[in-house]
């Protein structure tokens, strides 16, 4: 929604003081690796968002932007780094000026402050797939399913999917336990009925009639509604009424399970089973390299994600070719381990799981007996917590963090409940044998209790299924929701990746397919090998075509999402392996696709720069070259770097091959631009390493050429003034390239061989002296910028066009 217009950087990353009037059109930052490209970037994606991709996420420890976005000089006082962006909004021309510091980077400014001004910045910031860096390519084409899916999310803005899916699955997971615990709850309570009413197995028929039989032997009328107060109706149930021997059989047959249990308990070695399978949990916990096998595979993905081919995206260690992804590929090895061992565990839990339940229920309905007798169970009622911890632990063992709650259980002693349990059958037989009519009320008030708790367990249990019903109803209807709309996108998106792939590597993939399919919370990538089927695209495809995948999987998916609105985007140093050949196809795409996008592109590649420049896709003015970077001083670039001064110092310092080594640079990057803004031929040699005096023998002959030409015209037009000042010119020039090319031996020497360290410092500043004069003959002298023939080569012109000289005869 925006287009930049400029850009000023102060202390901010490795730039000290910069600005880059990019006039809201494509701009390219070239130079070799470390002379501050991707700077430019970080301080273009920081004055939107207000972040930094490389200084965020995986891989960035310790990595901050307030503490490591200013320059490293001035890094306590944050509030010195600063970006300024003047920029404009599409659609309503206005221009607004945009200032963030690092020390405030919630709070930018914007003058002037309008409505239109902050919606196209907040519409930015929630759009920050405007940048992509050979990085984050990777992650589109060679990360597995789940990180491709989060990065296609990304950048189609649908971050909240996944969100909103994990967190549809903790609540359904959630309210599954809780429906399962409840479950086991009611099971005790309905095992708690069957005790009291003597009956084999429950059902409201079976019970009501155990009821009414007792009722009736009481002389009291039958019930209809099965409910706690109707069990108990008519029953004298005052306090003083009671007495404990009136349980007395209903007692010794929850006595009689709970021994039966703690027999069975025993005979299967239950303590042990539990024992060894607790001790198997600690020996893994205590063992820092399962736990981190464990938990590591989604770290694995983002290493294998973020790594660049030669250094570690962490310790930033330098691995040779293949080494980093073996050891990627051990270490991910090593989690499918732990995550088998860990199933195994899981599996033993959950034989054991059911012995535990079942302990658990019957000693709960033991309990009110021990009450009834006055029976002291403060051991029991504590073995009880420890037996109820370990059934909630059995339950779930799938990560590191349950794996340390099963490896710090208490374990459980089974024995002493044996103890209790005879030691309270023996009191429980003491009591008097009960009349038949105490023992019926009895019965009937110990079924009015465990029904009303039935009752209250049944009403919460049901509650709970609906609940867990709800969430895993509403977890399919979003999966398939969100399915069917993701088919859609990727299907449209799928088709226009293939098409920008064809449209790169028309020459030998113009039949190119590729297939994006979800699977589960990942996308998978399949594209086509020369018709022998699809294939992941690490599978055959090089390096090289990878880097083209990602980036028209980049395109596609941002022409999809933003529409219009992809107004702006930032590539850096994106096709680092893609060939020579094939970029020129990079540049026609971007030209015909994206003709109202800003592209804002570093490359130290100087070739793909000059084919920018060459078909159109930038201005001469919009490419800025960086000659080199150190840390006081930035990012130095050609145009505003003359080697004069700098080679004054050096020869006052008497250092004359560094004042030939700056000489040199210079003159071989200069050559170039001379020979490309007249079009002067040069000798074609596949290393692009022409000599200076292929160079400047070439140019100096055009110039000199061009300059006849523009006095032919003049002559032509009756300018006998402008003939006179283009015959000094032309003498200007032969005598000045006389003289610098008496002297070129000394600089494709000097630089090279010791032999020359003998030349003094004033006999090297003549030579430097010399080319410099040449060098004015090529240059404006108000504006100093380098001659240019226009396109249509009807007038060699500067940039301020003090200098025009037509071309052009007046027949």
């Amino acid at each position: 929604m925006i287009k930049i217009e400029k850009l000023r950087v102060n202390n901010f990353r490795g730039i000290r003081s910069f600005e880059f009037k990019m006039n809201q059109k494509s701009f390219v930052v070239a130079g070799r690796n470390g002379t501050g490209k991707s700077g430019v970037i970080d301080a273009l994606e920081f004055a939107l968002t207000g972040s930094i991709t490389r200084l965020t996420g995986s891989g960035t420890a310790g990595v901050s932007v307030k503490s490591h976005a200013p320059h490293v000089d001035i890094a306590e006082t944050p509030k010195d780094a600063w970006v300024e962006m003047t920029f404009t909004v599409v659609g309503t021309g206005s221009s607004h000026t945009l200032r963030r510091s690092v020390a405030t980077s919630r709070k930018p400014t914007i003058s002037p402050k309008t409505p239109e001004a902050v919606e196209a910045l907040e519409w930015m910031l929630k759009h920050p797939e405007f940048a992509l860096t050979r990085r984050e390519i990777v992650r589109f084409v060679l990360a597995e399913g789940r990180s491709r899916a989060d990065g296609v999310a990304d950048l189609l803005g649908l971050q909240r999917i996944g969100q909103v899916r994990a967190l549809l699955v903790r609540v359904r997971n959630a309210d599954k336990r809780d429906y399962a615990g409840a479950e086991t709850v009611l099971a005790s309570r309905v095992r708690a009925l069957v005790h009291a009413s003597g009956i084999e197995t429950f059902n409201p028929e079976t019970l009501s009639r155990a009821i009414n039989a007792d009722r009736t032997k009481l002389g009291i009328a039958p019930i209809e509604d099965l409910t706690p107060e109707a069990i108990i109706e008519g029953v004298d149930s005052s306090p003083s009424s009671y007495t404990p021997s009136a349980n007395r059989n209903e007692w010794l047959q929850r006595l009689s399970a709970l021994h039966s249990t703690v027999e069975s308990a025993l005979s299967t070695n239950l303590d042990g089973l539990l024992d060894q399978l607790v001790e198997d949990a600690a020996d893994k916990s205590d063992s820092a390299e399962f736990m981190t096998a464990l938990e590591s595979d989604a770290l694995l993905d983002s290493a294998l994600e973020l790594f660049n081919g030669t250094d570690c995206p962490v310790c930033a260690t330098t691995w040779l070719p293949g080494e980093f992804e073996e050891v990627i590929a051990r270490k991910k090895a090593q989690s499918a381990t732990a995550r088998e061992e860990i199933a195994a565990l899981k599996l033993r839990a959950s034989r054991l799981l059911p012995h535990f339940t079942d302990l658990q229920q019957t000693i709960e309905i033991a309990l009110p007996v021990a009450e009834g007798v006055g029976q002291e169970a403060i051991n029991t009622k504590k073995q009880l917590e420890v037996i109820r911890a370990i059934t909630k632990t059995l339950r779930c063992i799938s990560n590191s963090s349950e794996l340390t709650e099963l490896a710090t259980l208490t374990k459980s002693k089974i024995s002493p409940i044996k103890s209790w349990t005879c030691e309270l059958e023996k009191k429980v037989r003491e009591l008097p044998l009960p009349n038949e009519a105490d023992e019926q009320k009895g019965r009937l008030r110990s079924l009015s209790h465990s029904f009303h708790e039935y009752a209250e367990q049944k009403r919460l249990t049901s509650s709970l299924s609906e609940k867990s019903l709800r969430s895993t109803t509403a977890c399919e209807v979003f999966e398939y929701s969100t399915a069917a709309s993701l088919i859609e996108i990727y299907s449209a998106v799928q088709s226009k990746f293939a098409l920008f792939y064809s449209a790169i590597n028309a020459d030998d993939e113009s039949q190119f397919s590729a297939t994006l399919t979800q699977s589960g919370a990942g996308l998978d990538m399949n594209v086509d090998f020369y018709g022998r089927g699809e294939f992941p695209p690490g599978a055959y495809h090089s390096e090289g075509h990878q880097d083209a995948m990602g980036l028209c999987l980049y395109l596609a998916l941002a022409q999809f999402t933003l529409g219009t609105g992809f107004t702006l985007c930032a590539l850096d140093d994106v096709l680092m392996s893609v060939d020579s050949g094939h970029r020129r196809f990079v540049v026609t795409l971007l030209m015909q696709q994206f003709p109202d996008t800003q592209f804002v592109v570093t490359t130290h590649d100087e070739q793909w720069m000059r084919q920018m420049k060459s078909l159109g896709f930038v201005q001469g003015r919009n490419v800025l070259q960086f000659r080199t970077w150190n840390v006081d001083s930035g990012p130095v670039d050609w145009a505003h770097y003359e080697p004069w001064g700098e080679i004054e110092t050096f020869l006052d310092a008497g250092h004359v091959k560094a004042a030939a080594g700056s000489l040199r640079s210079y003159l071989e990057h200069i050559g170039r631009e001379c020979a490309s803004n007249l079009a002067a031929p040069i000798p074609y040699k596949l290393d692009g390493q022409n000599t200076l005096g292929e160079l400047f023998n070439s140019s100096i002959k055009t110039l000199r050429s061009t300059i006849k030409k523009g006095k032919k015209s003049a002559n032509s037009w009756a300018q006998p003034e402008l003939v006179a000042q283009l015959d000094a010119w032309d003498t200007r020039v032969g005598t000045a390239a006389m003289e610098a090319k008496q002297a070129e031996w000394a600089i494709n020497t000097i630089v090279h061989f010791n032999e020359w360290e003998n030349q003094t410092p004033a006999e090297f500043a003549l030579v430097a002296s010399s080319w410099r004069a040449l060098m004015r003959e090529f240059a404006c002298s108000k504006c100093e910028g380098l001659l240019k023939i226009t396109r249509d080569e009807d007038s060699l012109r500067c940039a301020c066009q003090n200098v025009s000289v037509n071309l052009l005869d007046k027949n």
